[in-house]
């Protein structure tokens, strides 16, 4: 428990607030609360977001995800930031359990960032969150709280709220508390090569892609493409390829009424038996039950 007794019964706004979101107003669109019991239920497999950016604060156990084709050990404490178009994979290995926060925010354009996007690469996904924990929690909750219980005018109260996690957010990525080292900072030539083959399968995987393809478009002997992403990612390039089109998939289940066999095509799948096996496999059950599971009435 926190000692309070030193601070002052009344606190004065010591200079005018900046008014950051003049023009630009960004929205909130939903939240999501995933208790550590039910993570691996819940596990959403490598996906992006086009329109809007997604602010991730883990608030129990850890994991390790993959963040722009890289490994990441995630923990208590830790915010994530997956800017508009950031590929990230949400696994959660057998031995472990990880509760976290996730909220979706469109329209947001800061000075001197792209649409949607709120870290760079050079600064990270993952900061620490340290001091700040608290406050985050506490907002997070209260958003997805007064949601889920319909409260009166919650939509507007929770935007408002957002408003305020976002500020908190900003203030812990210009902290730029990531925990890196500067060795962590250097790209080495395998390093290179293996986000050439990510950024090709991205851009090609509602395609039929094979690894022949992508060492002939990167010049390079397949085994060798497949050996350094394998290395580098801990997938093969046919894994990734999968779980991309897997992650799509699940986004399009959440978010559309489009029939399963529509979304196999849509994803990559010519085959809709062999994308519900595929499906199943990674994420532990079959489409139209993921569909069913994950979106509350």
């Amino acid at each position: 428990m926190k000692n309070y007794e030193h601070l002052r019964a009344q606190c004065f706004m010591r200079r005018p607030s900046d008014l950051r979101f003049k023009e630009n107003i960004p929205r909130m669109l939903y939240i999501c609360k995933i208790s550590p019991e039910v993570s691996k239920k819940y596990s959403r497999v490598m996906h992006s977001h086009e329109n809007l950016i997604e602010i991730v604060l883990i608030y129990s156990g850890s994991s390790t995800y993959m963040i722009d084709g890289k490994m990441i050990d995630v923990k208590k404490g830790d915010l994530l930031i997956y800017n508009q178009g950031i590929v990230h994979d949400e696994m959660v290995f057998p031995k472990d359990q990880i509760g976290f926060f996730c909220i979706g925010i469109e329209n947001l354009l800061l000075p001197g960032r792209g649409k949607n996007e709120l870290t760079t690469k050079k600064l990270g996904y993952r900061f620490e969150t340290g001091e700040e924990f608290d406050d985050l929690y506490s907002l997070y909750e209260m958003i997805y709280q007064n949601l889920a219980k319909e409260k009166t005018n919650a939509e507007n109260f929770c935007n408002d709220l957002a408003m305020a996690l976002l500020e908190k957010a900003i203030t812990v990525v210009g902290s730029g508390n990531n925990g890196k080292t500067d060795a962590e900072d250097l790209v080495d030539n395998a390093e290179l090569l293996s986000r050439k083959v990510k950024e090709y399968i991205d851009e090609h995987y509602k395609e039929p892609v094979t690894v022949n393809d992508i060492g002939k478009a990167l010049y390079l002997s397949p085994y060798y493409v497949a050996h350094i992403f394998k290395e580098n990612s801990g997938y093969s390039p046919i894994q990734y390829l999968i779980r991309r089109r897997i992650g799509e998939a699940q986004t399009l289940l959440i978010t559309t009424d489009m029939p399963i066999a529509q979304i196999a095509l849509e994803v990559g799948f010519d085959n809709q038996s062999y994308f519900s096996i595929q499906f199943t496999k990674n994420v532990g059950m079959p489409p139209m039950k993921f569909r069913k599971n994950y979106v509350i009435p």
